[in-house]
Protein backbone atom coordinates (compact mmCIF):
# COMPACT_ATOMS: atom_id res chain seq x y z
CA UNK A 1 0.00 0.00 0.00
CA UNK A 2 2.81 2.38 0.90
CA UNK A 3 4.59 1.51 -2.33
CA UNK A 4 1.46 2.23 -4.36
CA UNK A 5 1.06 5.56 -2.61
CA UNK A 6 4.70 6.45 -3.30
CA UNK A 7 4.29 5.44 -6.93
CA UNK A 8 1.20 7.64 -7.20
CA UNK A 9 3.03 10.62 -5.74
CA UNK A 10 5.94 10.02 -8.12
CA UNK A 11 3.62 9.90 -11.12
CA UNK A 12 1.93 13.12 -10.05
CA UNK A 13 5.31 14.83 -9.69
CA UNK A 14 6.48 13.60 -13.10
CA UNK A 15 3.28 14.72 -14.80
CA UNK A 16 3.52 18.06 -13.03
CA UNK A 17 7.12 18.58 -14.09
CA UNK A 18 6.29 17.69 -17.70
CA UNK A 19 3.40 20.14 -17.59
CA UNK A 20 5.57 22.94 -16.23
CA UNK A 21 8.24 22.19 -18.83
CA UNK A 22 5.68 22.46 -21.64
CA UNK A 23 4.22 25.63 -20.15
CA UNK A 24 7.68 27.24 -20.03
CA UNK A 25 8.28 26.27 -23.66
CA UNK A 26 4.93 27.69 -24.73
CA UNK A 27 5.85 31.01 -23.12
CA UNK A 28 8.98 31.19 -25.28
CA UNK A 29 6.87 31.21 -28.44
CA UNK A 30 6.00 34.84 -29.19
CA UNK A 31 2.77 35.86 -30.89
CA UNK A 32 3.49 36.58 -34.56
CA UNK A 33 2.16 39.85 -35.94
CA UNK A 34 2.66 41.14 -39.47
CA UNK A 35 4.02 44.69 -39.63
CA UNK A 36 1.22 47.22 -39.41
CA UNK A 37 3.25 49.79 -41.33
CA UNK A 38 6.11 49.81 -43.82
CA UNK A 39 8.78 52.43 -44.56
CA UNK A 40 6.71 53.49 -47.56
CA UNK A 41 3.90 54.53 -45.20
CA UNK A 42 6.28 57.04 -43.59
CA UNK A 43 7.77 58.27 -46.84
CA UNK A 44 11.07 56.44 -46.35
CA UNK A 45 12.91 55.21 -49.44
CA UNK A 46 13.86 51.59 -48.83
CA UNK A 47 14.72 48.20 -50.21
CA UNK A 48 13.99 44.75 -48.88
CA UNK A 49 16.92 43.45 -46.84
CA UNK A 50 17.63 40.21 -45.07
CA UNK A 51 20.17 38.56 -42.81
CA UNK A 52 21.13 35.30 -44.51
CA UNK A 53 21.57 32.02 -42.72
CA UNK A 54 19.32 29.92 -40.53
CA UNK A 55 16.94 31.22 -39.50
CA UNK A 56 16.67 33.92 -42.13
CA UNK A 57 15.81 37.39 -40.81
CA UNK A 58 13.76 39.78 -42.93
CA UNK A 59 14.02 43.54 -42.75
CA UNK A 60 14.20 46.88 -44.52
CA UNK A 61 17.25 48.91 -45.53
CA UNK A 62 16.19 52.57 -45.58
CA UNK A 63 17.97 55.49 -47.16
CA UNK A 64 19.18 58.21 -44.83
CA UNK A 65 19.93 61.84 -45.56
CA UNK A 66 23.45 62.14 -44.15
CA UNK A 67 25.97 60.52 -46.48
CA UNK A 68 28.75 60.53 -43.88
CA UNK A 69 26.50 59.40 -41.04
CA UNK A 70 26.29 56.01 -39.32
CA UNK A 71 24.04 53.12 -40.15
CA UNK A 72 21.36 52.94 -37.47
CA UNK A 73 19.96 49.49 -36.65
CA UNK A 74 16.55 49.42 -34.97
CA UNK A 75 15.43 46.34 -33.04
CA UNK A 76 11.89 45.68 -31.78
CA UNK A 77 10.69 43.95 -28.64
CA UNK A 78 8.95 40.69 -27.75
CA UNK A 79 5.95 39.86 -29.93
CA UNK A 80 6.48 42.95 -32.12
CA UNK A 81 8.14 43.51 -35.51
CA UNK A 82 10.22 46.02 -37.42
CA UNK A 83 7.19 48.14 -38.21
CA UNK A 84 6.87 49.14 -34.55
CA UNK A 85 10.21 50.99 -34.51
CA UNK A 86 9.73 52.83 -37.81
CA UNK A 87 8.70 56.14 -36.15
CA UNK A 88 12.23 56.40 -34.73
CA UNK A 89 13.68 55.49 -38.13
CA UNK A 90 11.72 58.36 -39.64
CA UNK A 91 12.99 60.73 -36.95
CA UNK A 92 16.60 59.68 -37.63
CA UNK A 93 16.47 59.87 -41.42
CA UNK A 94 18.49 63.10 -41.64
CA UNK A 95 21.05 61.91 -39.07
CA UNK A 96 22.07 58.59 -40.64
CA UNK A 97 23.46 57.35 -43.94
CA UNK A 98 21.13 54.35 -43.73
CA UNK A 99 18.64 52.83 -41.33
CA UNK A 100 17.90 49.15 -40.87
CA UNK A 101 14.88 47.58 -39.16
CA UNK A 102 14.73 43.79 -38.95
CA UNK A 103 12.37 41.17 -37.57
CA UNK A 104 13.83 38.87 -34.91
CA UNK A 105 13.35 35.16 -35.62
CA UNK A 106 9.81 34.00 -34.91
CA UNK A 107 8.54 37.57 -35.37
CA UNK A 108 7.04 39.54 -38.23
CA UNK A 109 8.19 38.33 -41.62
CA UNK A 110 11.22 36.34 -40.49
CA UNK A 111 11.42 32.54 -40.60
CA UNK A 112 8.51 30.88 -38.85
CA UNK A 113 10.08 27.51 -38.17
CA UNK A 114 11.68 28.22 -34.80
CA UNK A 115 10.86 26.16 -31.68
CA UNK A 116 11.44 28.96 -29.18
CA UNK A 117 12.64 32.55 -28.84
CA UNK A 118 14.37 33.79 -25.71
CA UNK A 119 16.71 36.67 -24.95
CA UNK A 120 19.51 34.38 -26.12
CA UNK A 121 18.01 34.31 -29.63
CA UNK A 122 17.35 38.07 -29.51
CA UNK A 123 21.04 38.57 -28.69
CA UNK A 124 22.22 36.21 -31.41
CA UNK A 125 20.03 37.90 -34.01
CA UNK A 126 21.34 41.32 -32.97
CA UNK A 127 24.90 40.07 -33.45
CA UNK A 128 23.97 38.67 -36.86
CA UNK A 129 22.28 41.91 -37.89
CA UNK A 130 25.34 43.98 -36.93
CA UNK A 131 27.62 41.63 -38.90
CA UNK A 132 25.34 41.77 -41.96
CA UNK A 133 25.23 45.58 -41.84
CA UNK A 134 29.02 45.73 -41.60
CA UNK A 135 29.27 43.49 -44.66
CA UNK A 136 26.94 45.80 -46.63
CA UNK A 137 28.44 49.09 -45.36
CA UNK A 138 32.00 48.37 -44.20
CA UNK A 139 33.02 52.04 -44.19
CA UNK A 140 30.21 53.18 -41.87
CA UNK A 141 29.94 53.11 -38.09
CA UNK A 142 26.92 51.39 -36.53
CA UNK A 143 24.51 52.68 -33.89
CA UNK A 144 22.06 50.23 -32.31
CA UNK A 145 18.63 51.42 -31.17
CA UNK A 146 16.62 48.82 -29.24
CA UNK A 147 13.13 48.91 -27.81
CA UNK A 148 12.25 46.68 -24.84
CA UNK A 149 13.72 43.20 -25.44
CA UNK A 150 15.46 44.64 -28.50
CA UNK A 151 17.35 46.98 -26.20
CA UNK A 152 18.33 44.08 -23.95
CA UNK A 153 19.61 42.28 -27.06
CA UNK A 154 21.67 45.33 -27.97
CA UNK A 155 23.25 45.40 -24.52
CA UNK A 156 24.23 41.74 -24.71
CA UNK A 157 25.53 42.10 -28.27
CA UNK A 158 27.68 45.08 -27.26
CA UNK A 159 28.95 43.18 -24.20
CA UNK A 160 29.88 40.31 -26.55
CA UNK A 161 32.03 42.71 -28.59
CA UNK A 162 29.72 43.89 -31.37
CA UNK A 163 31.52 46.93 -32.86
CA UNK A 164 29.01 49.67 -32.11
CA UNK A 165 29.56 53.43 -32.02
CA UNK A 166 26.60 53.95 -29.70
CA UNK A 167 23.69 52.20 -28.03
CA UNK A 168 20.18 53.56 -27.44
CA UNK A 169 17.91 51.78 -24.96
CA UNK A 170 14.19 52.59 -25.05
CA UNK A 171 11.93 51.05 -22.40
CA UNK A 172 14.52 48.33 -21.84
CA UNK A 173 14.36 45.96 -18.87
CA UNK A 174 17.15 45.77 -16.34
CA UNK A 175 15.92 42.27 -15.43
CA UNK A 176 14.07 40.34 -18.14
CA UNK A 177 12.25 38.02 -15.73
CA UNK A 178 10.61 40.94 -13.97
CA UNK A 179 9.48 42.39 -17.30
CA UNK A 180 8.16 38.99 -18.33
CA UNK A 181 6.07 38.72 -15.17
CA UNK A 182 4.54 42.13 -15.81
CA UNK A 183 3.93 41.28 -19.49
CA UNK A 184 1.97 38.18 -18.45
CA UNK A 185 0.07 40.18 -15.85
CA UNK A 186 -0.93 42.65 -18.57
CA UNK A 187 -2.39 39.67 -20.43
CA UNK A 188 -4.50 38.68 -17.43
CA UNK A 189 -2.22 35.89 -16.19
CA UNK A 190 -0.64 35.60 -12.72
CA UNK A 191 2.80 36.57 -13.99
CA UNK A 192 4.34 37.18 -10.58
CA UNK A 193 3.44 33.62 -9.59
CA UNK A 194 4.21 31.87 -12.88
CA UNK A 195 7.63 33.34 -13.65
CA UNK A 196 9.36 32.39 -10.34
CA UNK A 197 7.81 28.93 -10.61
CA UNK A 198 9.03 28.48 -14.19
CA UNK A 199 12.50 30.00 -13.89
CA UNK A 200 14.28 26.61 -13.58
CA UNK A 201 12.46 25.42 -16.70
CA UNK A 202 13.33 28.61 -18.60
CA UNK A 203 16.97 28.00 -17.65
CA UNK A 204 16.82 24.55 -19.26
CA UNK A 205 15.13 25.90 -22.41
CA UNK A 206 17.48 28.85 -22.80
CA UNK A 207 20.60 26.80 -22.12
CA UNK A 208 22.59 29.58 -20.45
CA UNK A 209 22.82 30.83 -16.85
CA UNK A 210 20.69 33.84 -16.00
CA UNK A 211 23.76 35.88 -15.08
CA UNK A 212 25.04 35.69 -18.68
CA UNK A 213 21.76 37.02 -20.07
CA UNK A 214 21.19 39.74 -17.47
CA UNK A 215 21.01 43.13 -19.25
CA UNK A 216 21.85 45.17 -16.16
CA UNK A 217 25.00 43.19 -15.38
CA UNK A 218 26.10 43.06 -19.01
CA UNK A 219 25.71 46.82 -19.45
CA UNK A 220 28.51 47.41 -16.97
CA UNK A 221 30.85 45.80 -19.55
CA UNK A 222 29.72 47.98 -22.46
CA UNK A 223 32.32 50.59 -23.40
CA UNK A 224 30.38 52.75 -25.87
CA UNK A 225 28.15 55.82 -25.30
CA UNK A 226 24.68 54.82 -24.07
CA UNK A 227 21.37 56.69 -24.08
CA UNK A 228 18.63 55.39 -21.76
CA UNK A 229 15.05 56.52 -22.46
CA UNK A 230 12.33 55.44 -20.05
CA UNK A 231 8.57 56.08 -20.41
CA UNK A 232 7.12 57.21 -17.12
CA UNK A 233 3.83 55.32 -17.47
CA UNK A 234 5.33 51.99 -18.54
CA UNK A 235 3.71 49.07 -16.70
CA UNK A 236 5.98 46.39 -18.22
CA UNK A 237 9.39 48.01 -17.87
CA UNK A 238 9.23 50.15 -14.76
CA UNK A 239 11.00 53.48 -14.22
CA UNK A 240 13.31 51.74 -11.76
CA UNK A 241 14.59 49.61 -14.67
CA UNK A 242 15.60 52.72 -16.57
CA UNK A 243 17.32 54.21 -13.53
CA UNK A 244 19.25 50.99 -12.87
CA UNK A 245 20.37 50.73 -16.48
CA UNK A 246 21.49 54.35 -16.49
CA UNK A 247 23.45 53.76 -13.30
CA UNK A 248 25.14 50.70 -14.82
CA UNK A 249 26.04 52.74 -17.92
CA UNK A 250 27.32 55.69 -15.88
CA UNK A 251 24.78 58.10 -17.33
CA UNK A 252 21.42 59.70 -16.55
CA UNK A 253 18.05 58.29 -17.50
CA UNK A 254 15.88 60.42 -19.81
CA UNK A 255 12.40 60.03 -18.31
CA UNK A 256 9.45 60.82 -20.58
CA UNK A 257 6.34 61.28 -18.51
CA UNK A 258 2.81 60.52 -19.62
CA UNK A 259 3.55 57.76 -22.13
CA UNK A 260 3.59 53.98 -22.00
CA UNK A 261 5.77 51.14 -23.18
CA UNK A 262 5.21 51.38 -26.93
CA UNK A 263 3.77 54.89 -27.26
CA UNK A 264 7.18 56.29 -26.33
CA UNK A 265 8.48 55.34 -29.78
CA UNK A 266 6.28 58.05 -31.32
CA UNK A 267 6.89 60.73 -28.69
CA UNK A 268 8.55 63.94 -30.01
CA UNK A 269 10.95 64.14 -27.06
CA UNK A 270 12.15 60.57 -27.64
CA UNK A 271 12.82 61.50 -31.27
CA UNK A 272 14.79 64.61 -30.25
CA UNK A 273 16.84 62.73 -27.68
CA UNK A 274 17.86 60.04 -30.17
CA UNK A 275 18.61 62.65 -32.85
CA UNK A 276 20.86 64.58 -30.48
CA UNK A 277 22.60 61.42 -29.32
CA UNK A 278 23.36 60.20 -32.86
CA UNK A 279 24.48 63.68 -33.96
CA UNK A 280 26.85 63.94 -31.00
CA UNK A 281 28.59 60.71 -32.01
CA UNK A 282 29.98 62.57 -35.04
Amino acid sequence: MIRLAALGVTLILVVGLIGLHRLALSMLRPPRRAPGRTPDDLGLAFREWSVPGVPRLEGWWMQGGRTDGPVVILSHGWGANGGVVLPLASALRDHASSLVAYDVRGHGRSDEDVPKVSLRQFRDDALRAVSAVQADAPDRSVVFVGHSMGGAAGILAAAEGAPLAGLVLVATPHDVYGAMARYLSDKGLPGHLLVPLLRPFFRVQVGLPTRILHPGRALARVQVPVLVIQPGEDTRVLPVDGRRLAEAAGTDVAMIEGVGHTEVLQHPRAARLVQQFVAALG
